[in-house]
């Protein structure tokens, strides 16, 4: 026998202790999202620059070894918010090329962030 009130014929929806758990967990994963995302997006932007002062280096060097041998000069400039320094120096590190036909060219580019990036390349007089 069974008493009015006292069947149940299934469970329905959740206790207010489930909710909270519930509540609780999704909060905390979209902390930790927000924390990653903004994490990437810092360091993303530091790529960046790293790389369009990679690219303006790389650019810098190519221009600089096109010149003739006589022209390949040391200089300092700027390209936009760009610190950019090619030093020119003697070279006798080459395998049997005089000292006086080789030139090291080494081009610096500095962001405002003080990253660096380098390029080197060598002009031979032939």
């Amino acid at each position: 026998m069974s008493r009015a009130g006292t069947h149940r014929r299934g469970q329905r929806g959740m206790t207010l202790i489930e909710l909270v758990v519930t509540i609780t967990v999704l909060a905390v994963a979209g902390l930790a999202l927000v924390g990653t995302m903004g994490f990437l997006a810092a360091n993303n932007s530091d790529t960046v620059a790293q790389m369009q002062a990679q690219a303006v280096a790389d650019a810098y060097l190519s221009e600089t070894l096109a010149n003739t041998f006589a022209a390949v000069v040391s200089r300092n400039t700027t390209e936009g918010t760009l610190r950019v320094a090619v030093a020119v120096t003697s070279s006798g590190a080459l395998f049997n090329v005089p000292a006086a036909d080789a030139r090291r060219v080494d081009v610096t580019v500095t962001t405002d962030s003080g990253q660096r990036a380098v390029a080197t390349g060598y002009r031979l007089n032939y």
